[in-house]
């Protein structure tokens, strides 16, 4: 299944990162760790036969860089933390909700949960599969992590 989810994950990427201002998205492959000294937002996508959590996550630069195109910011505006987890929860939130559309074949009881704002690491707890796809907003690195239940 966490193939199934890491597919349409890049699909919703290529998708959402167009209609949200940024002129190039480019996804590649990655691995199942995820990088340290990385923040970001991680929504939920929970159903009766399937579940996930997708994050996007990037470094602290790169999360204000990102927030300043979707908030079609300004140079000279000023940005502050909740604005930058607002902007990068909202990018989250819209990735997952393509996904959920194209998995409804899959568990039409999907539901989206409420972001939440991480900073610092995240933790392989066990029976949780992960994978991470690297990729380029307008050329700012961002890391795209998959988490899917085992089984």
């Amino acid at each position: 299944m966490i193939g199934e989810w890491t597919k349409v994950a890049c699909t919703s990427a290529k998708n959402v990162a167009t209609t949200m201002g940024f002129g190039s998205c480019e996804v590649g492959g990655g691995g199942s760790e995820i990088p340290d000294g990385l923040g970001g937002a991680f929504v939920p996508l929970v159903g009766q036969q399937a579940s996930m959590q997708l994050g996007v996550m990037a470094s602290p630069p790169d999360q204000e860089s990102l927030a300043r195109i979707i908030l079609q910011m300004e140079d000279d505006e000023e940005t502050d933390r909740d604005c930058i987890m607002d902007a990068i929860g909202e990018l989250t939130n819209c990735m997952v909700g393509q996904m959920k559309v194209a998995m409804r074949k899959v568990d039409p009881s999907l539901k989206i949960g409420l972001p939440v704002f991480i900073e610092g690491s995240v933790e392989d707890i066990g029976g949780v599969q992960q994978r991470v796809l690297e990729a380029q907003l307008d050329g700012i690195p961002v890391s795209i992590v998959v988490l899917a239940k085992d089984g």
